[in-house]
């Protein structure tokens, strides 16, 4: 699965499909809760076929819902936000960026927190919000990423700050 989300992000021809279906394979024999809701996830981001992508968040809810570990719901909200956002799918990315909070309420992470956030400023920009307080919350928390170093999920907002 790892190899297939960098492949796909280093721009390889291979866009990891096959890859990711053999992660899949062996998370069927081994048991899908460790990495079956990641593995999915991924498939929102890499898999060519648009179907295979959103059945893939469909398995994948299904399989949190039923009860996975945390690095699960972490990667999965992750690329399901990211595959919202793709689509232009505000409400769904606002969605998944509640769910990722809902999980962490209890203990909350930088990380989550930053994820969510993202997600709820990218889809206000996709909406045609252009508030200066909008603007300054993109522009720290592209900061925040970057100090984090998270410097491609902070593209999106440097993007978005810069499309205006």
């Amino acid at each position: 699965m790892l190899i297939a989300v960098a492949r796909h992000a280093a721009g390889g021809e291979d866009s990891g499909d096959k890859l990711l279906a053999s992660a899949w394979s062996i998370v069927q024999e081994t048991g899908p809760n460790f990495n079956g809701p990641w593995i999915l996830g991924a498939m929102t981001w890499v898999a060519r076929d648009e179907a295979r992508r959103r059945q893939a968040l469909i398995d994948g809810e299904a399989l949190l819902a039923s009860g996975c570990l945390s690095h699960n719901h972490f990667h999965f909200y992750q690329y399901a936000i990211d595959f919202a956002l793709e689509l232009r799918q505000w409400d769904e990315a606002q969605r998944y960026a509640t769910a990722l909070e809902s999980y962490t309420a209890s203990e909350p992470l930088t990380w989550t927190d930053l994820v969510s956030a993202r997600a709820r400023v990218l889809s206000r920009f996709g909406r045609g919000e252009r508030k200066d307080s909008l603007m300054h919350e993109a522009a720290a928390l592209a900061g925040s990423l970057k100090d984090m170093g998270l410097a491609p999920a902070a593209r999106a907002l440097e993007e978005a700050l810069c499309a205006d």
